[in-house]
């Protein structure tokens, strides 16, 4: 199984492992890491039967001026912005603990920039993959 966490975070895939099919055939992805997972399972040549997609990051219906709040408390203080992020990742209860990722200002604009596009869902589900 191929796994992809979320913006900021590594070794998330504990908090999914009960909902997680443990198989060699599967990509899944929390949050940013759905983009990523699904992105992969389109692009990909081998045989992927399930893509899990947990909590799919979706910002596409968000206002601009949300997008530009976003980037620009990243870029005033990301440790700060992060500390922010995860207390929103798991509210309401208290942040468990995490390690964080690499991040940078690049990947966060991908992620709140992000379009899930119908071509995209149909050209995953036109592979024989099942989308959960």
């Amino acid at each position: 199984m191929r796994f992809y966490s979320g913006f900021a975070l590594s070794e998330d895939q504990c908090f999914f492992d009960p909902y997680l099919k443990h198989s060699d055939y599967t990509v899944a992805g929390f949050s940013y890491g759905a983009i990523k997972a699904a992105q992969y399972a389109r692009d990909a040549h081998e045989r992927i039967d399930t893509l899990q997609l947990f909590s799919p990051a979706f910002f596409q219906t968000k206002k601009e001026s949300f997008r530009r709040l976003q980037m620009g408390g990243y870029i005033k203080d990301a440790e700060r912005y992060l500390e922010n992020f995860l207390t929103s990742c798991f509210a309401p209860s208290p942040v468990a603990p995490i390690s964080l990722g690499s991040n940078n200002a690049e990947s966060l604009q991908e992620l709140l920039y992000y379009e899930w596009t119908p071509e995209l869902l149909e050209a995953i589900r036109t592979k024989g993959i099942r989308i959960e």
